[in-house]
């Protein structure tokens, strides 16, 4: 877990993207893009046509976990204890030996990354260059 720098109201976890977060990353990725000029360019009939919109990126998405050298990564939200005065009660079940809620919902994408290592074979490494050094820097190594 990442949390350097961050209130405790905010968890999240960085891990590698599976097949099963393209759904939740294509969404994101469209609502995030939606007042993008490029994106307006390449999809300007998106709002006329939703389906083929999120086809055309659940693709993108989903060919981004197949590519060699290709580093794509999720940030998911960290469950945290659920609020004893909460009201919505959608995302919440009883468990059976408990009247204490749980979380049964799956956790929330909330950003997503991905990084190509085409040339890092091929190109050397610029003088000072720390290997790693994100995983580093956020803590997670």
């Amino acid at each position: 877990m990442c949390t350097r720098g961050m209130p405790d109201s905010f968890r999240y976890h960085i891990r590698p993207a599976k097949s099963s977060d393209i759904q939740q990353v294509t969404a994101l990725a469209i609502e995030g893009l939606d007042l993008d000029d490029l994106f307006n360019y390449n999809f300007p009939h998106r709002k006329e046509f939703p389906d083929d919109c999120h086809l055309a990126w659940y693709r993108i998405f989903e060919s981004w976990l197949y590519i060699p050298r290709t580093q794509f990564l999720v940030a998911e939200e960290m469950p945290g204890p659920l609020d004893e005065n909460e009201n919505d009660n959608d995302n919440r079940d009883f468990a059976s030996d408990s009247s204490q809620p749980v979380a049964t919902s799956k956790p929330a994408i909330l950003a997503f990354a991905k990084w190509d290592f085409h040339y890092a074979d091929k190109l050397p490494s610029p003088p000072g260059t720390i290997p790693d050094s994100w995983s580093t820097w956020l803590g997670c190594a």
